[in-house]
């Protein structure tokens, strides 16, 4: 990839700890995709193997429960999404829709995993990166969760 890509990827809180080498190595694993508006990244049940970067666009990630679909977050550019898919490489639990016109970086897990084999101390960068952003998803979804339950309850007139 080109040093545009090397300089996005510095913006990505992801990447954002890697020096000029390690981001190098890190943008010729990426490859680029573009999607139109509607159009899915991924649907929930789909078996998952890569994560995004956005680039450019808007993409809504929505999960069903009780065959209601709940929208849960937005990604803009300079953020991530399918990142659980390089710890748990099993089924999306969300779908992933586009909103405007999206340009991601795509990283499939394997590709990440070499670089990590090969080059361990960017690889624990990486991997505290991924925590740190999968643990701030979680206390967003925790308090989605907990003001859910809080209505429910209110508009049951149980609370």
């Amino acid at each position: 990839m080109t040093d545009s890509t090397q300089q996005y990827l510095a913006t990505v809180q992801m990447f954002s700890d890697l020096d000029p080498d390690e981001l190098a190595l890190v943008s010729e694993l990426a490859d680029e995709v573009v999607w139109e508006v509607g159009e899915e990244a991924y649907s929930a049940g789909d078996e998952g193997s890569s994560m995004f970067a956005v680039r450019e666009g808007v993409v809504e990630l929505y999960g069903t429960a009780g065959g209601v679909e709940r929208h849960f977050m937005t990604v803009r550019p300079g953020n991530v999404f399918g990142l659980l898919s390089l710890i748990d490489p099993g089924r999306r639990p969300a779908t992933a829709r586009v909103v405007e016109k999206t340009t991601c970086l795509r990283f499939e897990g394997a590709r990440l995993d070499s670089l990590v084999e090969s080059y361990p101390e960017t690889g624990i960068k990486l991997f505290r990166a991924l925590l740190g952003v999968l643990g701030e998803r979680v206390r967003i979804l925790s308090d989605q969760y907990r003001d859910t339950v809080a209505w429910n309850l209110q508009v049951t007139g149980l609370a």
